[in-house]
């Protein structure tokens, strides 16, 4: 993808990969414990839950327009200058970053709502079914 679309050189493939996934695990990393913090002292998941699912959406979007091709089709065939080959790998960065807090807001409300709707026998049976799950394929 990063050759074909986003026209990063064969010999930068590596570093660009490592920036992208850097950069969402940092963004995880920060927003992790602020996320849990306001997960465990919010009324009601569930619009923490939507709202999370939104921000994901708005990170793929971004990163869906980082293409050129895409910019293009926006564009239709006259991508202005800001939204050039220069931009995109920023453009998919940020989207991933994006992603990122919305996915991690996603994974830890989730848990912290099976948490606290299981029993501690539940628990460990989900638990342990989760893993095996993840384990086996």
């Amino acid at each position: 993808m990063l050759e074909t679309r986003l026209h990063v050189p064969k010999s930068q493939t590596q570093a660009t990969t490592s920036l992208v996934l850097s950069a969402h695990a940092l963004a995880c990393l920060i927003a992790g414990p602020l996320t849990g913090y306001l997960a465990d002292r919010a009324p009601s998941r569930r619009f923490s839950l939507i709202a999370s699912l939104g921000v994901e959406m708005i990170g793929t979007v971004i990163i869906m327009v980082a293409r050129t091709g895409m910019l293009d089709f926006f564009f239709h065939g006259k991508t202005p200058l800001i939204c050039s080959s220069i931009l995109e790998v920023p453009v998919l960065v940020l989207g991933r970053i994006i992603e990122g807090l919305g996915g991690n807001c996603i994974w830890l409300v989730g848990l912290a709502t099976v948490v606290s709707n299981l029993t501690y026998a539940q628990l460990q049976r989900t638990t342990l079914e989760a893993h095996a799950d993840s384990k086996l394929g």
